[in-house]
C-alpha cells in the first residue's frame, strides 16, 4: 500500500515538529537518536524519487519526527511507514514507532543459533553465530556473539539475561530474554529506558534525567469496540504535558496526526 502526505498546513517544507526523510536517500535518514533511535543506517543505493518510493522494489517509505526534546539528541518521538512492512501495529498497517524494535529467536542452521532484529523502521536484520554454539534449545551459549552478513551491522552478544546489539558507532540496544527492547544507549551519555506492559506493548520511554514520553492506547484499561480499533495508539503525552493525537480511518489506518503545537499531518493511501 502506497502512502501520500496529503496536506501539511499548506506548508512547502516539513515543520520542525514533524520532519521526514526518504529511504531512497539514505543520507537524509541518518541513524540518530532522534529520527531512528533503534534503526541502523541504510547502506543501500539511492533509488528513490519524489516522496518517497524505492524504484527498485516499489517500496513506499517515510519517517516523521513528531517531537524532539530541545537541547538533547536523545528523547524524541518518531514514526516510520514501510509499505512492505508486515502486520498491523499500534499505528495501523505499515507504521511503526522509531523505538519499537524487537528481537526474535530463529531456528538454528547447521547448529548455529540465529536471531532476527526488527528495527524501529520495520527493516529486519538476521544475525548468526560463526560456529555451532547452541546452548539449551535454540539459545546460544552464554557469551556467544552473532553477526550479520555486513560488518557495518555490528554484532549481537548473548548472556543469560538477554541480548545486546552493539553498533560500530558505539550505540548499543539491550533486549530482554523475551525479545523486548529495554534500553538504547548512544555511547556518549544519552540513554533511553523503555517500559512495556504485561503483553509486551510499549508504554513509553524516558531519558537519563527523567524526561519521558508516555503512550495511550484505544481501550486502555477498558472494553471498547469503537473506532479506532482497540489497541491503536491514540495519544502521546510529552515531558511538558503537551499531547500528540493520532486519528484513524474506518479501516484502522492512520489518517491524521495532531501535533502538540497545533499543526497537523494528514495521510492518504493508494
Amino acid at each position: 500500500m502506497s502512502l501520500r502526505l496529503a496536506a501539511l498546513l499548506a506548508a512547502l517544507a516539513l515543520p520542525q515538529a514533524a520532519q521526514a526523510c526518504s529511504a531512497g536517500n539514505p543520507s537524509s535518514c541518518a541513524s540518530d537518536m532522534t529520527s531512528q533511535p533503534a534503526s541502523s543506517a541504510d547502506a543501500g543505493p539511492a533509488t528513490g524519487a519524489g516522496d518517497p518510493i524505492d524504484l527498485a522494489s516499489g517500496n513506499n517509505y517515510r519517517a516523521d519526527v513528531d517531537y524532539r526534546l530541545p537541547a538533547t539528541d536523545g528523547l524524541a518521538l518518531s514514526r516510520h511507514y514501510n509499505s512492505h512492512g508486515r502486520g498491523s501495529g499500534a499505528l495501523g498497517g505499515g507504521w511503526q514507532l522509531g523505538t519499537d524494535a524487537s528481537l526474535t529467536l530463529l531456528a538454528p542452521i547447521g547448529g548455529r543459533p540465529r536471531v532476527q532484529i526488527t528495527q524501529g523502521d520495520g527493516r529486519p536484520l538476521t544475525f548468526t553465530t560463526t560456529s555451532a554454539q547452541i546452548g539449551e534449545g535454540r539459545v546460544p551459549r552464554d557469551g556467544a556473539t552473532l553477526l550479520s552478513a555486513l560488518p557495518s551491522d555490528g554484532g549481537v552478544h548473548y548472556d543469560s539475561k538477554g541480548w545486546t546489539w552493539r553498533w560500530q558507532d558505539g550505540r548499543s540496544l539491550r533486549f530482554g530474554r523475551q525479545g523486548l527492547l529495554l534500553w538504547i544507549d548512544d555511547g556518549h551519555g544519552e540513554r533511553l529506558e523503555l517500559g512495556h506492559d504485561s503483553t509486551g506493548r510499549l508504554l513509553g520511554w524516558r531519558d537519563q534525567v527523567g524526561h519521558s514520553v508516555r503512550l495511550v492506547y484505544q481501550g486502555m484499561g477498558q472494553f471498547d469496540q469503537s473506532n479506532p480499533p482497540r489497541g491503536r495508539l491514540i495519544e502521546a503525552v510529552l515531558p511538558d504535558g503537551g499531547k500528540i493525537h493520532y486519528h484513524y480511518d474506518p479501516q484502522g489506518q492512520l489518517k491524521q496526526v495532531d501535533e502538540a503545537d497545533g499543526r497537523q499531518l494528514r495521510y492518504t493511501y493508494r
